[in-house]
């Protein structure tokens, strides 16, 4: 009967509140560009990606994604990598 009573009890509680944040709405909420099919989130700060559980990268190339781009401008990209 106790053993009956502990799990009726386990089974009532409220489940944990998700703390799992989804980086994507994240990172448009803060102003940055969400490329899903990278899991990044570019222009946004080192302390938001640090934050958020990512790997802030400074200096970028904006042509990372394409390997077959022969030419790229010569730019940064600051990007948060989930």
């Amino acid at each position: 009967m106790v053993v009956f009573a502990a799990l009726l009890i386990a089974g009532c509680k409220q489940p944990a509140e998700n703390t799992t944040v989804d980086a994507g709405e994240n990172c448009t909420a803060s102003g940055g560009k969400w490329v899903a099919a990278h899991r990044e989130c570019e222009y946004v700060s080192q302390e938001w990606c640090e934050n958020a559980g990512g790997t802030f990268e400074e200096c970028g190339s904006a042509c990372r994604h394409d390997p077959e781009a022969e030419m790229c401008t010569e730019q940064c990209v600051m990007f948060c990598k989930f």
